[in-house]
């Protein structure tokens, strides 16, 4: 009973985490516009994606990297706390 149990839980686990991350494994398309949902989700995850860039990669690289790049550091400031006294600095 033990061993089933345990084995629910993680397969629950794994399911949640692929869900969680679904969008940032696929989403190197082409063509893809800076502004997008996962840019939303990014704003509430911990902070896994430290730089602009890796922000921006998750984006979709290809012809729209800068709109990305851009979008990715508003979200970088939106996180920061407004003084300049307490914000983190992010290599770009």
């Amino acid at each position: 009973l033990f061993s089933s149990f345990r084995l629910i839980r993680h397969s629950h686990n794994n399911d949640t985490i692929n869900r969680l991350f679904s969008k940032y494994l696929f989403s190197g398309k082409a063509g893809r516009p800076a502004k997008s949902t996962s840019t939303v989700v990014l704003r509430n995850r911990d902070k896994t994606l430290k730089s602009v860039k890796a922000i921006a990669k998750s984006q979709g690289l290809t012809p729209y990297y800068k709109l990305a790049q851009r979008r990715a550091a508003a979200i970088i400031r939106s996180q920061q706390p407004k003084t300049k006294k307490h914000a983190k600095k992010f290599d770009v």
